[in-house]
């Protein structure tokens, strides 16, 4: 703490917000030169700047559950290639869940920063490519690593300056869709191009040793921070669980269970008891199970500033070895993201008992709920593979509010919906109808935030795919709160082969045929019938809830005269009596 000292609060503060400014400029320059609409339009990637102890400096704009993984995957490469091989000039790539975290597609793109011929830190990024030669482009069963997709443990793409063509050429030949992929890759590579000038621009003009003492006491306030707040809470241990629908190869649901360990100024989040690692790809590899934690940790603690290495100092993730949240080689890992999401809920549940003002009802708990699907494209004839984007979800009601309509599932914080208008450019699609889920919010006397319909047709023969997570288990409401409706997808809906569904692999579509997904409402929060009954008038006009659920969750009476709600005082009066 003594470094503090050296400078004053307002340069720390300067330094801190350039930081930042040059992570934005990386997030800017990513999402303007990519070519997949999931990076460009979804902006599902990272950009960071990290120190050269691998600890976060500065968050730009993205995806924010990719972000607690960087330093694992940087860490991991240089390990493997040895560090007195990273030269001034290189650039690593790596698409491995076990050294980076996340899925196999989730591919990291980092370059090592020098500064007068010595390692400063790192300019990174982690982006989703839309295809890396998996043996399917989307599938649910995937049963070990190699079926998933190139592995590259991490290689230079780089060397001292020089982009290695032999290397691009493997990816190339690895992926479906080999023009957007290059373009992504190059998009990354100059993205860290991008982060390393502006930092080394801010070492020029404010000096290394300023640069330094600025992070440490950036790092050293926000673990200051954290270690205040956690010290508040009451020494103890706090569990919660929650579930997993199946593994994507049968039907049998899977345990998740996390105890949130307090000591002093310390936080412990220990897994054990969640179910043990599966043969499906429903796993997720250590790093991310910490990127989670951390994640939801910093959500509850100190949501409103800029994360940095220093909130995770005391912060500790224990997960036993060959569960669901630190598998073992080769177990798949694609579904990664839908076992980490009810993990970061359940620690949010079992802290809302001491921290009921920060902790929320749990939100619909899908990522990206849609049916992805590939074919040949009527309109050039060449392979497309169409990812819906992300399914907007129904939020958690809070204490002192109701849960949001529609939004980002809080994993992917960052992102986007992919428009409409693009997907039904970009792919054989009409979006036929696209809506608020009327009563899939939670009751309570604050409801559940609603999740959305959307019907989906499709111009032209295809083999699809999807994963829609939680459809057996209602997102749960706290203080009394009733839960939300699950999510649900259904293919073929009003025919005869209409089918109800959650996890699906190689399923043929026709042309013209549809499909109907509908995403989970959040929790509600507290007794429904303190409700103020005015809320729940509006909530009827806006058609967020019916009469019936008026009547029967929340005990008030409402009925339509010449095509008008009226409140009826007396009656509501009488049912909640």
């Amino acid at each position: 703490m003594e470094k503090q000292k050296a400078l004053d609060p307002i340069t720390v503060e300067v330094i801190k917000n350039a930081l930042t400014s040059v992570a934005n400029e990386m997030s800017i320059s990513l999402r303007r030169t990519s070519m997949s609409p999931i990076l460009y339009e979804m902006l599902d990637f990272c950009v960071d700047l990290y120190n050269s102890k691998t600890e976060l400096i500065a968050e730009g704009r993205g995806a924010v559950v990719f972000q607690g993984t960087v330093n694992f995957g940087i860490d991991n490469v240089t390990n493997h290639v040895g560090k007195e091989n990273v030269e001034e000039g290189d650039v690593f790539i790596a698409a491995w869940s076990y050294f980076a975290g996340s899925h196999n597609p989730d591919v990291l793109v980092f370059k090592p920063i020098f500064y007068e011929k010595k390692l400063f830190g790192y300019a990174a990024t982690k982006a989703h490519w839309a295809d890396i030669g998996a043996s399917s482009p989307f599938a649910a069963n995937y049963t070990d690593m190699y079926q998933e997709g190139l592995i590259l443990p991490g290689v230079k793409v780089v060397k001292k300056g020089i982009l290695d063509k032999e290397i691009v050429d493997i990816i190339r030949h690895n992926t479906r869709l080999p023009d957007s992929t290059i373009g992504d890759l190059t998009a990354q590579i100059a993205c860290c191009d991008v982060g390393e000038k502006g930092l080394l621009a801010l070492v020029d003009k404010y000096g290394k040793e300023t640069i330094d003492l600025a992070i440490e006491a950036i790092m050293d306030q926000d673990e200051k921070l954290m270690r205040q707040t956690i010290a508040k809470i009451p020494e103890g241990e706090y569990s919660a669980e929650g579930g997993l629908d199946s593994n994507g190869l049968d039907d049998n649901p899977l345990k998740v269970r996390v105890t949130v360990k307090v000591k002093k100024d310390e936080m412990t989040i220990d897994t054990t008891g969640s179910a043990p690692q599966t043969p499906g790809p429903i796993n997720c590899p250590f790093p991310s199970t910490v990127a989670v934690s951390r994640l939801a940790v910093k959500m509850l603690l100190d949501p409103h500033t800029r994360s940095s290495g220093g909130h995770w100092r005391p912060l500790k993730v224990i997960a036993p070895e060959a569960s669901i949240y630190n598998p073992q080689q080769p177990t798949a890992t694609y579904l990664y993201g839908w076992t980490g999401e009810p993990l970061g809920e359940s620690i949010f549940k079992a802290l809302a008992e001491v921290l009921p003002e920060k902790a929320v009802a749990r939100s619909g708990g899908d990522i990206c709920a849609g049916v992805r699907f590939y074919g040949i494209s009527p309109r050039d004839g060449k392979w497309f593979f169409c990812v819906p984007g992300q399914g907007p979800i129904g939020h958690g009601a809070s204490f002192d509010g109701d849960g949001g309509d529609a939004l980002i599932i809080y994993l992917m914080s960052g992102s986007e919906s992919i428009p409409h208008e693009v997907m039904e450019e970009r792919f054989p699609i009409l979006i036929e109808k696209w809506c608020l889920r009327q009563d899939s919010g939670g009751p309570g006397k604050f409801r559940g935030g609603l999740g959305i319909e959307k019907d989906i047709q499709i111009l032209t023969d295809v083999v699809g795919g999807a994963v829609i997570e939680q459809t057996k288990f209602p997102p749960w409401g706290l203080f009394g709160g009733k839960n939300g409706l699950p999510n649900l997808g259904i293919l073929w809906p009003g025919t005869e082969k209409e089918k109800k569904f959650g996890k699906v692999t190689e399923v043929s579509i026709k042309k013209g045929e549809r499909h109907t997904v509908l995403t989970g409402g959040g929790g509600g929060w507290g007794n429904p019938y303190e409700r103020d009954p005015e809320s729940v008038l509006k909530d009827v006009i806006k058609g967020y809830v019916s009469m019936e659920s008026a009547r029967k969750d929340y005990g008030v009476v409402i009925r339509e005269e010449d095509g008008i709600c009226i409140l009826d005082e007396e009656g509501s009066k009488k049912v909640r009596e």
